[in-house]
């Protein structure tokens, strides 16, 4: 019988400690200021635009995968090869206080659903996808 308590008395004391996070996990120190988060429609209108501007606080090399919206949708980030067409780039790797202006029509995030039916000037929490997790901020609906 006392075998058979050792195992529960040691995994009673662990779930009373914290979970430790160590100084070589990059996600610990990972920092963005992530500024100027729009939402517009596309021309279209049957998706929607996305424009921000991100800075890598960090000391560290940071990759943006995209976007994630309230319902899970992803978000493509765009690069603008002529007028009015676009080519998708999988990610985009900022070095370590560089940022990454996708506030201008050259680099845009494209959500894959429409946020046309929500009222101009309220807010939208999204979530930044990068290589090793995830980053929530808000962003405010504005007029095309």
């Amino acid at each position: 019988m006392k075998n058979s308590l050792k195992p529960l008395l040691v995994l009673l004391l662990l779930s009373q400690f914290p979970t430790l996070a160590f100084a070589d996990d990059p996600t610990v120190y990972q920092s963005v200021e992530i500024e100027h988060a729009v939402i517009m429609p596309s021309e279209s209108n049957d998706k929607s635009i996305l424009k921000l501007f991100v800075r890598n606080v960090s000391s560290s090399n940071l990759t943006i995968l995209g976007v994630s919206g309230p319902r899970k949708s992803e978000a493509e980030i765009l690069a603008r090869v002529e007028n009015n067409k676009y080519s998708e780039l999988g990610s985009i790797t900022l070095k370590a206080g560089e940022g990454g202006d996708f506030t201008s029509s050259h680099m845009i995030f494209r959500l894959e659903e429409s946020f046309n039916s929500l009222q101009v000037n309220k807010k939208l929490h999204l979530k930044l996808i990068l290589s090793n997790g995830e980053i929530p901020f808000t962003a405010h609906i504005v007029e095309r």
